[in-house]
């Protein structure tokens, strides 16, 4: 599985993710684009991506939102304005 390498921010207290299959991880670029399963989308795109993955599992699926620290908020915004949809 690719993925888009990104400096995370730092937290005192964080823990390792577990992957699950049922896990779909949403790569904030440091300009705002949106990385996953290796390609870049537009915010229409990850809409029809998460619509599948939800149809395809709708009772156990899972985003994990990744971002640079440089992302400005508004692109993580509107990740969660999909994922809620």
């Amino acid at each position: 599985d690719l993925q888009l390498p990104v400096k995370l921010p730092s937290a005192a207290s964080a823990l390792p993710m577990t992957i699950d299959p049922e896990v779909m991880i949403i790569n904030v670029a440091d300009d705002g684009r949106y990385f996953v399963e290796g390609e870049y989308l537009n915010v229409e795109q990850l809409q029809s991506k998460i619509t599948q993955a939800v149809s395809d599992n709708p009772i156990n699926q899972t985003v994990v939102i990744r971002s640079d620290r440089q992302v400005p908020y508004q692109s993580i915004v509107s990740v969660l304005d999909v994922c809620h949809a």
